[in-house]
């Protein structure tokens, strides 16, 4: 769960994390994030593949290309049994900030659906990224953007 949590705070925070210029290097963000995004979704998708998409939209980070996640987020462990099995015992969901489960049993829906079909993918077409790629260069076109310009050297010697 930190690994998840820390990768959707480090995407979601960049623009506030700001800019970082080294002695006779360009300016460099960090992370080097800047421009447009979408995330991919697959109905395939479970457990920290149906989590992340679900924080990348409540953060507003861009749209959800694809097709809805499987919905399996439950996470729990094997308990053994007498007889030398296990069971396995559902001890953990995701849940919302304002505390009801979420995700579990229904997915996360995209915001573009598309469907990957075999005869593509058979071809050498990933449908769902090339529409993801469409997506982010159609934003970029929509609203340039340009890197900062790198500040002044700071002054250290008074």
């Amino acid at each position: 769960m930190p690994g998840r949590a820390l990768l959707i705070r480090c995407v979601a925070l960049t623009p506030a994390l700001g800019d970082f210029a080294q002695a006779q290097t360009k300016l460099l963000r960090c992370p080097d994030i800047h421009g447009p995004m979408v995330a991919l979704t697959s109905e395939t998708s479970a457990s920290d593949g149906d989590i992340f998409p679900h924080y990348f939209r409540a953060a507003g980070l861009g749209p959800l290309v694809g097709k809805r996640t499987w919905g399996g987020v439950v996470g729990g462990n094997y308990s053994p049994l007498i007889d030398d099995g296990s069971v396995f015992v559902p001890q953990s969901g995701t849940n919302a900030a304002t505390g009801e489960r979420i995700i579990e049993g229904q997915g996360v829906s995209p915001d573009i659906e598309v469907e990957n079909d075999p005869i593509s993918m058979l071809a050498g077409h990933d449908l769902q990224l090339e529409r993801g790629v469409q997506e982010v260069l159609q934003q970029m076109a929509e609203h340039s953007m340009s890197l900062p310009k790198r500040p002044a050297d700071p002054v250290k010697t008074k």
